[in-house]
């Protein structure tokens, strides 16, 4: 079997081409629909989600000389449209940002991207893994990881939610992953763990 094809249909049936559209708009779109498994919790996105879709494909696409990462498209989507939940823009753009890095590998180039500046999607099963994972360490790993202990408080209690989470609260989680992940050399090596387990 030609591995080639084998990997295009992989990438094309988790990523379908759009007619008259690139790659990137592919990926977008994509993630959008990852988005919308939130949709109940998500009114403001759901209002601006177009707009969205296309303001993030343009930032991607910008050739401005400035790294692109995960942080800077989230303050740049949350900066215009300040009434969307930070939760659904997070999950708009890293998982963006993974569908990005999976084409890159088995497509070709699209797009410069590192995948050391790429946060890990957060999303339901992501928390439920990150609060097995963190369960047994001792209150003082928060300090160790420079977060709030209460955040690892409410990571373990399963407290935190991908559509209600704020800013403050994400940076903590992507904090914690950073230091699991330290040894993988990005963030989004959490994701590739993980994104299949159930909770148990």
């Amino acid at each position: 079997m030609d591995e080639k094809k084998m990997s295009e249909f992989l990438t094309v049936s988790v990523i379908p081409k759009h007619k008259d559209k690139d790659r990137i708009y592919d990926c977008v779109f994509r993630a959008h629909r990852d988005v919308l498994t939130g949709r109940f919790h998500l009114p403001f996105y759901i209002l601006q989600n177009r707009a969205l879709i296309n303001k993030l494909c343009d930032l991607i696409r910008k050739n401005d000389g400035q790294t692109k990462s995960s942080k800077r498209f989230i303050k740049c989507l949350k900066t215009k449209y300040e009434n969307v939940e930070f939760g659904a823009i997070q999950k708009l753009v890293n998982m963006s940002l993974k569908y990005l890095v999976v084409l890159n590998k088995y497509e070709g180039h699209i797009i410069d991207i590192d995948e050391k500046y790429c946060d890990c999607p957060l999303d339901s099963t992501i928390l439920d893994c990150l609060a097995e994972d963190v369960k047994d360490l001792p209150n003082s790993f928060a300090k160790e990881c420079g977060i709030k202990e209460k955040t690892l408080i409410a990571i373990r209690e399963n407290d935190i939610h991908w559509t209600s989470i704020e800013n403050e609260q994400y940076n903590d989680v992507q904090k914690i992953i950073g230091f699991l992940t330290k040894d993988k050399g990005s963030k989004l090596a959490y994701d590739f763990d993980n994104w299949k387990k159930e909770k148990k």
